[in-house]
């Protein structure tokens, strides 16, 4: 996926699952949603703090990349900055540790 394509931060939320964090990007290919998985049920395994589209796991590359983008476009929507900052923070943290394959199929969600 080419990150440089988005040039706007479109949307924002911080889910109620115990602490996973949303954000939408949108560019001329269209809106993309990116989750930093924190929930409460993905603690203790393989994909806490992970980032998901609907593409599936982003490699730490890939995360790499989001993040570098996430941080250009940060005062596209100034009420988002606070959280972007944050999952970029703990992306970048989690992208830096060695990959854990998670078991079973590597867009299962139910853990999200």
């Amino acid at each position: 996926m080419a990150y440089t394509e988005f040039n706007l931060i479109s949307n924002c939320a911080a889910a109620s699952d115990g602490g996973s964090l949303w954000l939408s990007l949108s560019g001329a290919g269209g809106e993309v949603g990116f989750t930093l998985v924190r929930s409460i049920a993905s603690r203790n395994t393989p994909v806490y703090g992970s980032v998901i589209s609907e593409n599936g796991l982003l490699s730490p590359e890939d995360v790499k990349h989001l993040c570098r983008r996430l941080n250009e476009l940060q005062h596209s929507m100034p009420m988002c900055s606070d959280l972007v900052r944050g999952f970029v923070e703990a992306a970048l943290e989690r992208a830096a540790q060695p990959v854990v394959q998670a078991v079973g199929p590597a867009n299962d969600r139910s853990a999200f």
